[in-house]
């Protein structure tokens, strides 16, 4: 099933393993991706912070991954860090942007996506629509790229009789 991801008041909010996932999480890192790209802030790299929710350190070396990949150089913070240093974070390196994960004041089973924009703000309106389409995209082509496939089934394990010796294969 896909996950409904749009951008709140500041980013995107989700209950974690439920539809705030790794898998998600780099979805919208590869929508933030494409973004940085189509404006030419590449180059510049983007910071990566992250609060002390559960997971947060994880997810946020996962996002910077996803932005490696990409030829996106990443600043990714050392430790928690609260999101008005990541934010001027991007100031200090001249980044393109950054990325923090945190959920902000919503209960402990939550977590969030916040993309702050290179002049250290806020994301307004259409920057956060670019990114919610960017995201519609990837998941359409995720949706169309297995079409076509087909899976096979077999037992492959047979009822015969064989000498192994003990200690030399998978048991069970």
């Amino acid at each position: 099933m896909t996950t409904r991801i749009s951008f709140g008041t500041d980013g995107w909010r989700g209950i974690l393993a439920r539809d705030f996932t790794f898998d998600n999480v780099a979805l919208v890192a590869r929508a933030v991706a494409g973004y940085i790209r189509t404006h030419g802030l590449a180059e510049r790299g983007v910071v990566v912070g992250y609060d002390n929710r559960f997971l947060s350190d994880q997810l946020a070396e996962n996002v910077a991954g996803v932005f490696t990949a990409r030829g996106i150089p990443v600043y990714l913070t050392a430790r928690a860090t609260p999101t008005p240093v990541t934010a001027f974070a991007i100031k200090e390196h001249r980044a393109g942007g950054a990325v923090m994960l945190t959920a902000s004041h919503n209960p402990p089973e939550y977590n969030g996506f916040k993309f702050i924009p290179e002049y250290a703000g806020p994301a307004l309106p259409h920057i956060t629509r670019e990114i919610e389409e960017n995201i519609r995209r990837l998941q359409e082509a995720e949706k169309t790229a297995g079409e076509g496939g087909a899976i096979s089934w077999g037992d492959f394990a047979r009822e015969e009789a064989v000498e192994w010796p003990a200690g030399e294969g998978t048991a069970g």
